[in-house]
């Protein structure tokens, strides 16, 4: 597909598409381009991905941004150990965590671990898409009705995307 192509498909279709190619890799008929010549030499001629964050938002004009998670997530998992356990992290990691903990706020409930995990992946989606939202770009974007944002999470054991609602 050519990139001015990408660049006339909506959020909705981007969406759809998006979740199409995630049925053909479950059911293992996925598509995969070749990269032709021809192919290589379109995309040369300027970015417009349907999908992709700020730069994309503001200079592309990209419709869709997903926030995708995954089951199982280490730095989640390490999020709740440190707000239950007071676990302390190696620096980087540190800075991570910080960053997930406040959408955790929620949290308190007395789950098993596994099911605390998959909550807590995605609290950290919604999250994450509500500081996505509360930027001025996304503010503006969201305002003149030129941005779709979703979340999702990847499950690992299946590779099917569960889109949140």
């Amino acid at each position: 597909m050519s990139s001015n192509t990408q660049a006339t498909l909506s959020a909705d279709e981007a969406l759809l598409r998006l979740k199409a190619g995630n049925e053909r890799f479950l059911a293992g008929t996925a598509v995969f381009p070749t990269m032709q010549t021809e192919v290589l030499a379109d995309l040369a001629k300027g970015q417009q991905p349907y999908a992709s964050l700020q730069y994309a938002g503001c200079h592309l004009c990209t419709p869709l941004f997903v926030v995708l998670g995954h089951t199982q997530c280490g730095a989640v998992g390490a999020a709740i150990d440190t707000k239950l356990h007071g676990t302390r992290q190696h620096s980087r990691i540190e800075l991570l965590v910080d960053s997930i903990l406040p959408g955790l706020a929620g949290l308190d409930g007395p789950f098993d671990p596994a099911s605390m995990l998959a909550q807590a992946v995605e609290a950290n989606i919604r999250w994450s898409m509500l500081q996505i939202l509360e930027t001025p770009e996304g503010r503006e974007r969201q305002a003149k009705g030129v941005m779709r944002l979703v979340g999702a999470i990847y499950e690992l054991e299946t590779g099917r995307v569960r889109f949140l609602d």
